[in-house]
């Protein structure tokens, strides 16, 4: 099987314990659980936080964490390291754990290899090209989880496309800069003034604003936004888009493109929101708080809220369908 690196993306843990101390949930094989139930490792973590895994409503098991308020692994030490990968090495840890960042899709043409930018790593672009973890990587496929590209493709409730289409749309957003591709997409349609209200939309689930934010967005008066100083109306707003991170919005965005986000988990046209929303969006969040590490935790948010899992992109995705209605 062919393996598709992304080009220009590199990878090397820096330990930094992000993903470690996050409100997810890592599933436990039988395999992890019976080796760590009578090691000293695992009566150790049992000993000091009550129990080393969480069983759930199903009867699986997931890792367990300090506490609802501190989501960080039971297993995770104060300086940042993994005590089962210290004690028992890496092929003892759950599968989520050894795979993570990387993330894996099969497709009609290879396996597509692609990582998750919530790694401070792959934030940075930091360490070896990720072409240079093959060797690893292949010795995880065969327990991996994979995500598989459906055939067909959905591409709304009531139509789908085959890869080959799949591939010429992909390839559009590959040839031009992708706020171009975007802004093709809506003049060809004629619909900016709706791609104006679902950025809005979004906006407002993203940062809670406040009932009173349609009337402002419908007048043109001053925005009231929890937590900025923001006193500038909509049109202000938009103005004043900040593009300090531009480049990383794009290495973004061409991530989610290799990892073939477009094509899992709901309606193509319902991923394409998200694509084109999220960077928008950061550009907007970015100019009420120019911080780095505000911009990322934006991304973080919006990732969860309208990302290709997002709680929130099905209802706009419906709400704006016309937008894509042409593809």
């Amino acid at each position: 099987m062919k393996l598709h690196f992304p080009h220009g993306q590199n990878y090397d843990c820096v330990q930094c314990g992000r993903s470690c101390s996050f409100y997810g949930t890592v599933p436990v094989e039988s395999r992890v659980a019976e080796q760590l139930s009578d090691h000293p490792l695992g009566l150790r973590v049992a000993a000091s936080h009550g129990s080393a895994f969480y069983k759930r409503e199903d009867g699986s098991l997931s890792m367990h964490m300090v506490s609802p308020q501190e989501p960080t692994c039971v297993f995770l030490t104060e300086q940042k390291l993994c005590d089962i990968h210290a004690e028992l090495g890496a092929r003892a840890k759950p599968i989520t754990c050894q795979q993570y960042p990387f993330q894996f899709t099969r497709t009609p043409d290879g396996l597509f290899i692609g990582a998750s930018f919530f790694c401070t790593s792959i934030r940075q672009n930091s360490g070896r090209p990720m072409l240079e973890h093959s060797l690893e990587l292949l010795e995880l496929l065969p327990q991996a989880i994979i995500s598989q590209v459906p055939d067909p493709i959905p591409l709304d409730e009531h139509n789908s496309i085959g890869w080959g289409e799949y591939r010429r749309l992909e390839s559009r957003f590959h040839q031009l800069e992708l706020d171009q591709a975007c802004a093709e997409l809506a003049h060809e349609h004629g619909l900016q003034p709706l791609l104006e209200v679902a950025e809005f939309s979004a906006l407002k689930l993203l940062l809670s604003l406040p009932p009173d934010a349609d009337a402002a967005f419908a007048s043109g008066a001053a925005l009231q936004i929890p937590g900025s100083d923001w006193q500038g109306s909509w049109p202000d707003l938009q103005q004043a888009r900040n593009h300090a991170y531009d480049r990383v919005l794009e290495a973004w965005a061409r991530m989610y493109m290799h990892r073939k986000l477009l094509t899992l988990h709901r309606p193509l046209r319902h991923n394409l929101w998200s694509l084109i929303l999220i960077p928008r969006l950061l550009r907007l969040t970015s100019a009420l708080w120019p911080h780095q590490g505000q911009f990322w935790t934006s991304l973080e948010q919006a990732e969860i809220l309208i990302g290709s899992r997002g709680r929130a992109i099905d209802p706009l995705a419906t709400q704006f369908s016309r937008f894509l209605g042409g593809l």
